[in-house]
C-alpha cells in the first residue's frame, strides 16, 4: 500500500524515483519481471484457463438476485445507521465506529450467506463452482504470495501516477475512512475488530461476489477481458475513495488473473488478505515512526 499524499509536493518524475528507490519496491518489481520471464517461456493457455471459469454453473438470474439482494441490505443498513444518528442515539464518535463495525458484519456475512443461497436454490456446488479444491493449501499460498509481490510495483506506479494527477488537478488528498477509524478510535475492541474485518471477512466476502460468482457470469456471455474490466472498476467503485480508484482497480485485476491461473478463488481470497494486511502494517508502522519522531 502507497500513500498519495506523500507525493504532493513531489514532481511526477521525482514521486517515481523515490518509489523506485525503496528496496521493498525493487524487490517485487523483481518478481514480476521473473514472473514475465517464466510465462514467457511456458505461455498459459489463457483461452483454456478463461473457459475453465466460464463453464461454471452461475447464472444471469441468480447473479441478478444476489445483487439485488445485497444492493437492499446495504442501503437497509446505511438507513438504520441514519435513522440511528438522527434520533439521537448515536452521539459519541466511538458508538458512531461501533455502529460502522456492526454494519460492515452484517454486509459482509450477509454476501456470504446469500451466496451459499444462491448457490443451493441453484442446486450446484460451492465447491466445484468456486475451485476449491483446485490446488492443496500449500501451492494456494505461495501462488498469493507471489501474486501479491507481483501486485507491489503495479499498485506503486498506479498510485504514483493517480496522487500525482489528482494534484494536479487540484485536488487534496483525503484518507479513506476506515483508515481513519482505525488510526483515530480510542477502542482497542473496535480496531481489533475492524482489522479482523479487512483482513478476513472483506477479501472473503469481496472476492467470493466478484471474482467468484460475477466475473464467471460476465465472462460466460461477455468475454473474460470486458468481466474483468467491468468487476474491478466495480469493485473500486463500491471502496468510495477518488485518490484509490486507479490502484484498486490494478490490484483488482491482479486478484482477477490470480484467479483465472490458478482456478480456485482461494487464491484471490489469500492475495487480497496479503494485501490488505501489508497496508495496515505499514500504516501502523509508520504511525509509530511518526510518533517517535514527534
Amino acid at each position: 500500500m502507497f500513500d498519495s499524499t506523500n507525493i504532493k509536493n513531489m514532481s511526477l518524475q521525482q514521486a517515481i524515483a523515490a518509489l523506485f528507490a525503496n528496496p521493498i519496491v525493487l524487490f517485487c518489481f523483481g518478481t514480476l519481471l521473473l514472473l514475465i520471464l517464466q510465462f514467457s517461456r511456458r505461455r498459459p493457455d489463457w483461452a483454456s484457463l478463461s473457459s475453465r471459469l466460464t463453464e461454471r454453473a452461475w447464472t444471469v438470474r441468480g447473479t441478478i438476485m444476489l445483487i439485488s439482494a445485497i444492493i437492499l441490505l446495504v442501503l437497509t443498513g446505511k438507513l438504520v445507521v441514519s435513522l440511528a444518528f438522527q434520533a439521537g442515539l448515536i452521539m459519541e464518535e466511538r458508538t458512531l465506529h461501533a455502529a460502522i463495525v456492526a454494519n460492515s458484519l452484517f454486509i459482509h456475512g450477509a454476501i456470504l450467506l446469500l451466496a451459499a443461497i444462491t448457490a443451493r436454490c441453484q442446486k450446484i456446488s460451492l465447491t466445484d463452482n468456486l475451485g476449491l479444491n483446485c490446488l492443496p493449501t500449500t501451492k494456494s499460498i505461495k501462488q498469493a504470495v507471489v501474486a501479491y509481490l507481483a501486485s507491489v510495483p503495479l499498485v506503486g506506479i498506479a498510485t504514483v501516477l493517480s496522487g500525482w494527477s489528482l494534484h494536479e488537478a487540484g485536488i487534496p488528498p483525503e484518507p479513506q475512512y476506515v483508515v481513519q477509524i482505525i488510526t483515530d478510535t480510542e477502542s482497542t475492541a473496535i480496531r481489533i475488530v475492524f482489522i479482523t474485518i479487512i483482513v478476513v471477512t472483506a477479501p472473503l466476502a469481496e472476492e467470493i461476489f466478484f471474482r467468484g460468482i460475477c466475473m464467471p457470469m460476465l465472462a460466460k456471455h461477455f468475454g473474460m477481458t470486458f468481466a474483468v474490466s467491468i468487476v474491478s472498476i466495480l469493485f473500486a467503485a463500491i471502496h468510495l475513495h477518488l485518490h484509490s480508484v486507479i490502484p484498486l482497480i490494478m490490484i483488482a485485476i491482479v486478484f482477477a488473473v490470480s484467479y483465472i491461473y490458478s482456478g480456485s478463488i482461494i487464491v484471490p481470497i489469500l492475495t487480497h488478505m496479503i494485501f490488505n494486511a501489508t497496508g495496515l502494517t505499514i500504516l501502523f508502522l509508520a504511525k509509530v515512526a511518526h510518533k517517535f519522531a514527534g
